[in-house]
């Protein structure tokens, strides 16, 4: 593990006063006073316009609760309503500072559900009041948990061959809740967000905030949102849609998540939307309520499920929906296939890259390529 410099940081912000564009995608910090420090510093870089953060970087306070709360939850099982997802992390570490590197060892995330202890407050407090404040020309943020390094469908040694999700959240990033979330709605100018691996989200009330304030977003990326094993906040979704007036990309990541009459009700109200990607391993489909969302929608061109629905089933959904839609819409991709079918590789081989690159692989699009790069 790499200990991050923060005295080095500072250097850099106080040096680059002009910068528009930073990844900071990987980096934990499990020190408060370091993460207020690394906040402030932050907020000095007055014209950025993209972002990416880890959830842990904006832990500005902790308490002895927050502290013991993942070992108190792994060793007591106990389950309660409302329930939040617990992660197999084996021996819990202490407090560290650093940047995350390669890890191979990290235990698959469990979908089991669980409470903290009685009277155990975890919302925390974050540094995103002062960066929402000092900002108001984002474009483009990303808050990825620095420890969701394999997600289902990303670009890896093993091609684009899904593999079960890798992820353990670390304690900190916990601090990150619906609460501070909605404080992204001061945002007017954004346009992408992509939020993974926030365990701390109990209801997703943040939905609503931002899509009724960040009027100009055209992209939605949800991965790994609050539960493992049940998607809180899909209510939540269902109703922020209709407030979504320009949203034209939707990609979520979850493994329980049922595509059916709630969740394409909702999307269906977002009249703009043109791209729908869905992952979800243990996730199922309704083929009616998949038709009604593509009548319903004349601007959808690509739907991408990959779910455990079976390969008979989603082999007829596939065929339906290209019979009856890809004459009137030329552009047409659909793809429906179960997440982790031998033949998935294949399926997912055959999206055309544009698609690919932009909406079903997880990855950050923070400086992933240099300005006006044309390839």
């Amino acid at each position: 593990m790499k200990v991050f410099d923060i005295e080095g940081f500072d250097v850099f912000v106080k040096t680059c006063r002009k910068i528009q564009h930073l990844n900071l995608g990987g980096i934990h910090i499990h020190n408060t006073e370091m993460s207020t420090q690394f906040c402030r510093i932050l907020s000095d870089v007055k014209d950025l316009e993209s972002l990416s953060i880890s959830p842990c970087c904006c832990a500005t306070m902790e308490t002895e609760e927050n502290s013991a709360i993942g070992v108190d939850c792994l060793r007591s099982g106990r389950k309660r309503s409302p329930p939040i997802s617990i992660y197999n992390s084996g021996s819990q570490k202490k407090r560290r500072v650093g940047l995350q590197v390669k890890n191979t060892s990290e235990p698959v995330a469990s979908t089991s559900s669980a409470d903290p202890p009685d009277n155990t407050d975890i919302s925390g407090s974050t540094g995103l009041e002062n960066l929402t404040t000092k900002w108001q020309n984002i474009t483009h943020f990303e808050m990825i948990n620095a420890k969701l390094t394999h997600p289902v469908l990303h670009k890896g040694h093993n091609g684009l061959k899904p593999t079960p999700c890798s992820f353990s959240p670390c304690i900190q990033s916990h601090c990150v809740t619906d609460t501070d979330l909605c404080l992204l709605g001061r945002w007017k100018k954004l346009q992408y967000l992509h939020l993974a691996g926030l365990p701390g989200v109990r209801t997703g009330s943040f939905l609503l905030s931002i899509a009724e304030n960040c009027t100009q977003l055209k992209q939605l990326h949800l991965a790994y949102v609050g539960l493992t094993g049940y998607c809180v906040y899909l209510n939540q979704l269902s109703q922020a849609f209709k407030h979504f007036n320009m949203l034209q990309d939707f990609r979520i990541e979850h493994g329980h998540l049922a595509v059916g009459n709630l969740f394409c009700r909702g999307v269906s109200s977002c009249s703009s939307l043109q791209r729908l990607c869905v992952v979800s391993e243990n996730g199922s489909i309704e083929p009616a309520a998949l038709h009604d969302l593509m009548e319903s929608l004349s601007s959808l061109v690509v739907l991408q499920l990959f779910t455990g629905a079976t390969k008979v089933l989603c082999k007829k959904v596939q065929k339906n929906l290209k019979e009856r839609f890809q004459s009137e819409r030329p552009a047409l991709n659909v793809s429906v296939w179960p997440l982790f079918d031998q033949d998935s590789p294949f399926v997912i081989n055959n999206i055309p890259t544009k698609h690919l690159e932009e909406l079903t692989l997880f990855s950050s699009k923070i400086c992933d390529r240099p300005p006006g790069w044309k390839w």
